[in-house]
């Protein structure tokens, strides 16, 4: 008669050791994933940020062309500085007169990211003003 030896122990080892590889794999790819979130996160709020600017320089160039001289945004100086609240996210924008071409800085923050950015305007007689473009991007 064969008798066959009790292996009932290696049945548990092997579970054991198939948890083990299962739950480290598991975190791996859990640590992988929660890397891309964050990165993403702050390429979203990056992204947010320089619309933030975008709105604010616009707002006030669009606001010159219209005005010129008379515009809120126009500086009676040298320059003139504002800020802007887009439900909860604030945009400094400071305007800097030099002759016949404006400057406008604005600089927001949205989460931990800050971004700036920089439009420049120039006086012409036959168009006025006119936003040519943006510095630093």
């Amino acid at each position: 008669m064969n008798t066959c030896k009790n292996r009932s122990g290696s049945a548990m080892l092997w579970a054991v050791c198939a948890s083990a590889v299962f739950m480290i794999v598991s975190a791996a790819g859990m640590v992988a994933a929660l890397s891309g979130y964050e990165r993403t996160l702050g390429a979203v709020e990056l992204k947010q940020a320089e619309y933030l600017c975008r709105s604010a320089i616009g707002i006030a160039s669009e606001d010159i062309e219209e005005n010129g001289e008379d515009s809120d945004f126009f500086p009676d100086k040298d320059s003139l500085a504002a800020t802007f609240d887009f439900e909860g996210n604030s945009c400094e924008l400071t305007v800097l007169k030099s002759g016949d071409k404006v400057t406008l800085t604005a600089s927001a923050e949205n989460g931990g990211e800050t971004k700036s950015l920089t439009g420049e305007m120039a006086y012409s007689s036959e168009d006025g003003w006119e936003l040519t473009g943006y510095v630093g991007r």
